[in-house]
């Protein structure tokens, strides 16, 4: 082996490749530069792709509550009218007066509040009904506020969302007619007219869809010391009419007993002696179908 003495007196294999140089600095640019673009685009990439990642990774939100269902949207309520959707206040309470009920009542209150501030008109409905289903007189007051509200929800229900205990979209057949279709489904013409949305009746044509009521089980309850009738859909309250206070029908009401409606059944309640407005004659003509039970207490 051969040695060579280099600078500074380091001696050395003679016989081993010299190390060389280091690159020359313009080399070293270049892939630093390189470099530096490299991270720059992956970043970029990163960024453009991120909102996609998350939208991937993120829960599935829940639908529209319209979806797969055939549903109009609401219209404004009437002038003079309570709003059936969000916006319904309950009658004001001191926190005295509000800590005074029981709890059960005082939960009920709070979710009735919470939907209608929500605008759901089938939690409201069973929050009513469950108010008025509390044993004694716990929720009276409440209750009677309430009551008129609940016949407004239901006309809603009805006849804005189409509930589907009550409705059925049926396909026209050859021979069909707005008269046969509802005496099929046990309903009325005019609660098909009013389903629909038509002024008059239409010529159906085979494989139109159209809604009806299905087969609605409806009963009245005449009351005659207070002069009010109640109308029962499928067992459960529906809504609540009411005489006019200066009528003096209760003279002439029929004696407690059951009857079989004949005609509309909104003009024989009046002529029972039950003196209701002639819009809630015209509505109990529209809604209930012929020989519909008439109870009078």
């Amino acid at each position: 082996m051969a040695f060579e003495r280099l600078k500074y007196g380091v001696e050395t294999d003679a016989s081993r490749p010299r190390r060389r140089g280091a690159p020359p600095p313009a080399r070293w640019v270049a892939v630093t530069l390189l470099a530096i673009a490299a991270v720059s685009f992956a970043a970029g990439a990163v960024r453009r792709a991120a909102p996609a990642v998350r939208r991937f990774f993120a829960a599935p939100s829940a639908p529209p509550a319209s979806e797969g269902r055939d549903v109009r949207p609401p219209e404004a309520p009437e002038p003079g009218r309570a709003a059936v959707a969000p916006g319904f206040a309950l009658p004001e309470y001191s926190p005295e007066e509000f800590q005074s009920r029981p709890p059960r009542v005082r939960n009920l209150i709070l979710r009735l509040e919470e939907a209608s501030r929500a605008g759901d008109l089938d939690m409201q409905v069973s929050t009513i009904h469950a108010l008025r289903a509390l044993p004694g007189d716990v929720a009276a007051d409440i209750v009677a506020k309430l009551v008129p509200r609940l016949g407004a929800l239901n006309m809603a229900r009805l006849f804005k969302l189409f509930n589907p205990q009550w409705t059925a979209t049926v396909e026209v057949r050859r021979g069909d007619s707005v008269s046969r279709l509802a005496a099929e489904h046990g309903s009325t013409p005019a609660s098909m007219m009013k389903l629909n949305g038509w002024e008059t009746p239409p010529v159906l044509h085979p494989g139109d869809k159209v809604r009806v009521m299905e087969r609605p089980r409806f009963n009245m309850t005449a009351h005659g010391k207070t002069g009010e009738v109640d109308l029962f859909l499928n067992g459960a309250l529906f809504k609540r009419y009411y005489a006019a206070e200066e009528a003096d029908g209760s003279s002439r009401r029929k004696p407690s007993g059951q009857y079989g409606t004949t005609g509309g059944a909104g003009r024989f309640v009046a002529a029972a002696g039950f003196d209701i407005p002639a819009k809630d004659i015209a509505e109990l003509d529209m809604l209930v179908p012929r020989g519909t039970p008439l109870v009078v207490d």
